[in-house]
């Protein structure tokens, strides 16, 4: 793990003494963010950050993160891209997901079976689950599942519900229309036939080898709640620079944003626990 190595002499150390996290930051970005042309990217963060015992945390928001490296890297556009100049020596691979078996089997004791690959490459569970329901008398619950991170579906088999109910003074209450549609499906169940629901699993094992935005980068390897105000990683700037290079390095397009339709939830350190000197 790279920790802080700032470079005293620079004459930025001394412009932005007794600045707070927040005009540090506004340092680089006023004047076009012209200064970070005469910084590696490494610098740069480790110049704006603050931090605790086992973390350092940038004033801002993920996006605002994101933005900053983008005006860094259009300083540098025009020539050698120098992320580390004082931390060149710690290599970091890309925070893939990559899991042995299905991680909602994992997480559920149960036993999932095969896998398939996605357009993207990316290695998912083919278990398929399923229910038996009359379709007229079926729930579906949209919702955005964390596992395979797509829009999907949860259904659950219901029976007719008699709405009717006493009040608290014991008069039978018989509510409109639920009480007439009570009724019809009630005649209509035991005509209808079962039939077979399939919930197909389609979690992510692995997306090793898939093109990694940075967003999904920095996500990943972020640490606790997403917040307006600060991102926190368990390591320096220059650590998370070394980030930003290794996702550079991707072959495709450097793409910093994830698109519109695009999720994502892993996270590398789940159940990061913050301490300061105070703890």
């Amino acid at each position: 793990m790279s920790t802080s190595c700032t470079d005293t002499t620079h004459p930025y150390y001394s412009a932005m003494k007794g600045l707070d996290s927040k005009n540090r930051i506004r340092f680089f970005r006023e004047q076009g963010a012209e200064r970070l042309q005469h910084v590696s990217f490494g610098e740069a963060l480790d110049l704006v950050s603050i931090g605790g015992m086992n973390y350092c945390a940038w004033q801002m928001n993920m996006k605002g993160l994101l933005n900053f490296t983008n005006a860094w890297m259009e300083k540098h556009k025009d020539g050698l891209l120098e992320w580390n100049r004082l931390s060149k020596d710690f290599q970091v691979e890309l925070p893939y997901i990559n899991y042995s078996y299905c991680p909602r089997a994992l997480a559920s004791n149960t036993q999932h079976l095969g896998t398939i690959i996605d357009r993207s490459g990316k290695v998912r569970c083919a278990h398929t689950g399923s229910i038996w329901a009359k379709p007229s008398f079926v729930t579906e619950q949209k919702f955005v599942d964390s596992y395979s991170a797509c829009n999907t579906s949860l259904f659950h088999a219901r029976e007719p519900f008699d709405p009717r109910y006493e009040d608290d003074d014991g008069d039978l209450r018989v509510p409109e229309p639920e009480f007439s549609i009570f009724i019809n499906e009630r005649q209509t169940f035991p005509l209808e036939k079962l039939e077979r629901i399939i919930d197909p699993c389609y979690s992510i094992i692995s997306d090793k080898g898939s093109y990694l935005p940075l967003e999904t980068v920095f996500d990943r390897i972020s640490v606790g709640k997403e917040s307006n105000r600060f991102v926190c990683f368990p390591f320096s700037g220059f650590t998370l620079a070394n980030y930003a290079q290794a996702w550079y390095k991707q072959q495709g397009q450097k793409r910093i944003f994830r698109g519109k339709r695009e999720r994502d939830f892993y996270r590398v350190l789940p159940d990061f626990e913050f301490f300061n000197s105070e703890d």
